[in-house]
């Protein structure tokens, strides 16, 4: 079976580049590929997004990316200490795969910029969504034309961002900081202006978090979290950012909330009728994100197999293996 294959591939994968420290041993020279070019084997690949949390490089990492070709690599500050090693570390990662692999990293702006961790750079400093959302909507295409031509000139071509997350008045953990406005509208407007400026140096845009998380009742790396809104109720304010911004989008985040009224019991990103509902009301036929598939919401209650099979047959196209924002 395929999507058991796929799920137990991830879960080495993962065990791999979890314990892994070091530099190159394996470089090959990366040619250009189409799906009907790859093995099972590589499509499986293609489909995960890893992590590696250390600063110290052996030659088993670069192994572990030349032997499962994942389709993408997220930077954390453990991989930005300076400039000349970070430069090292993204050169290896694009020789040790034949197919080009995309490098991610959350780079939203406020306190949300991982690479500020990279102390010899001169970067500039991004205002959070909120002071955003209270500027101008030039000011704000402009802030992601610049974020974009930053991350495009460290060979960063997927950005975890905008949080298309509206700010909310409940008593909850949502962090106002990370969204441009209690305005629905406002976050679709301001949304797009900002990825229309990255998509200007060409980084792709993964909007966060689907369906909107402002009124979640928890943070879902520490438990579950309840969305308790009808159909119409998250059509008519949590979904507009996300359906007004679609045709700009090739990946969406979704979230590990549970949402009875289009998930029933389970979390979102186990839900095949939540994720087809979403798809097919957005209009959107892109790419369908994990958040991190080891936070809480989801290990608590699932063993590894069961939360990596159940995503694949719910519609996730991207496994995130990360548990932190």
């Amino acid at each position: 079976n395929f999507r058991v294959v796929l799920g137990l591939c991830f879960v080495c994968v993962v065990a791999v580049c979890s314990c892994l420290v070091g530099t190159n041993k394996t470089t090959v020279t990366q040619k250009k590929y189409s799906i009907d070019d790859m093995s099972l084997d590589e499509k499986i690949g293609q489909m995960l997004f890893v992590e590696y949390r250390s600063g110290i490089y052996t030659s088993d990492l670069y192994d572990a990316i030349y032997k499962y070709k994942p389709g993408g690599f997220i930077l954390y500050s453990e991989n930005l200490w300076n400039k000349n090693d970070y430069f090292e570390l993204i050169r290896k990662l694009n020789k040790s795969s034949d197919i080009p692999i995309f490098i991610g990293i959350d780079q939203e702006g406020g306190y949300m910029q991982r690479l500020k961790s990279l102390g010899d750079v001169r970067l500039t400093k991004l205002k959070s969504l909120e002071d955003l959302g209270n500027d101008d909507l030039l000011y704000t295409y402009l802030s992601g034309k610049v974020n974009g031509e930053e991350l495009a000139t460290f060979g960063i071509n997927v950005n975890f961002s905008p949080v298309l997350d509206i700010s909310t008045t409940s008593d909850n953990e949502f962090d106002f900081s990370r969204s441009f406005s209690i305005s629905e509208d406002e976050v679709a407007e301001y949304g797009k202006n900002y990825i229309l400026g990255l998509n200007n140096h060409s980084v792709v845009s993964c909007a966060k978090h689907l369906p909107g998380i402002g009124d979640g009742t928890e943070n879902t790396h520490y438990g579950s979290s309840y969305i308790l809104k009808t159909k119409k109720e998250l059509e008519e304010r949590e979904l507009v950012p996300f359906k007004e911004n679609s045709k700009y989008l090739d990946m969406m985040m979704i979230s590990h909330d549970i949402i009875p009224s289009i998930t029933g019991n389970v979390p979102l990103t186990l839900s095949k009728d939540g994720i087809d509902y979403l798809k097919d009301y957005l209009d959107y036929d892109g790419l369908i994100v994990s958040d991190g598939l080891r936070m809480k919401a989801l290990t608590n209650y699932y063993s590894t197999e069961e939360l990596l099979v159940g995503a694949i047959n719910a519609g996730v196209d991207v496994l995130l293996a990360s548990e932190k924002m």
